[in-house]
């Protein structure tokens, strides 16, 4: 009996020992937990490493957007900045036309220097063979269409007002003029009122057809220059280029058609304009 109780105290007061297997077991257990864990972290981790990748590329995005319409808005800006400097280079060349053309209509409209002007020298030496003034008024219900008195020295002279021609009869004529000087002529204008300045609305007496002769003295019969066409349905103001390489101190202006008035013929002015020699 004695031996049997010192056994059983003895097993009791020993602590009992894991098998091999229990160990096993307990380690897997414990590589099980440390294993989920370290996945549950992996994936919280996942989540805000996609969340804050798509925050980066949402921001990206952002950027490119920005960068996209600040790239529109320097395109916008600099085609209006463009269009304000063509704008301004019109402008200076519209004003800078405008002011030449006012220049050029107060310089007697045509920009060029006029040789045979009263005021500057020119003069009526005579008339041509077979021409006549048209010495009457010519009236319709009391407007007048032609004042005769004139005579060619209003070809002259810069008073365009209406009726203030040289009124020569018939539809063809001529006169010799002396210019200002010995001029190499280069173009002649012939400036006819319009029709809204004609009281009858009327001009078929402006001359058509006529010629230009080139006379070195006033005696001579005179060198032929050229013959030109005053087009009824053109401007008011017509200048015919001329190239020849002669000077001349008179020239001699031949009407020979106008534009179907069989009473008389009406011209306003006429000017020559060339080189004048040294």
């Amino acid at each position: 009996m004695f031996q049997k109780f010192e056994m059983h105290s003895t097993r009791r007061l020993c602590p009992s020992i894991p098998s091999q297997n229990g160990w096993k077991k307990y380690f897997y257990g414990i590589f099980f937990l440390i294993s989920l864990y370290i996945i549950i972290v992996i994936i919280h981790h996942g989540e805000q490493i996609r969340g804050i990748t798509e925050k980066i590329n949402n921001v990206k995005q952002n950027v490119e957007d920005n960068i996209e319409i600040e790239g529109r808005i320097f395109r916008i800006e600099t085609a209006l900045h463009n269009m304000k400097r063509e704008q301004e280079t019109m402008r200076r060349n519209i004003r800078k036309s405008i002011q030449k053309e006012l220049e050029k209509y107060s310089w007697d409209k045509t920009g060029r220097t006029d040789f045979a002007l009263e005021t500057s020298g020119g003069r009526i030496v005579r008339l041509s063979k077979d021409t006549e003034n048209f010495d009457a008024s010519k009236s319709i219900l009391g407007i007048t269409l032609c004042e005769g008195m004139h005579g060619p020295r209003a070809m002259l002279q810069a008073d365009m007002s209406p009726g203030h021609c040289w009124a020569l009869k018939g539809s063809s004529g001529g006169v010799v003029i002396k210019l200002l000087g010995k001029i190499k002529i280069n173009a002649v204008t012939i400036e006819h009122i319009p029709e809204n300045m004609s009281p009858t609305l009327d001009i078929q007496s402006a001359p058509k057809d006529f010629e230009i002769w080139g006379l070195k003295d006033v005696n001579e019969k005179g060198e032929y220059i050229g013959r030109f066409t005053f087009k009824l349905n053109g401007q008011s103001i017509q200048t015919f280029d001329i190239n020849q390489s002669n000077f001349y101190s008179y020239i001699e202006f031949r009407v020979l058609t106008n534009h179907n008035n069989p009473d008389y013929t009406c011209v306003y002015r006429l000017r020559v304009h060339g080189i004048l020699a040294t």
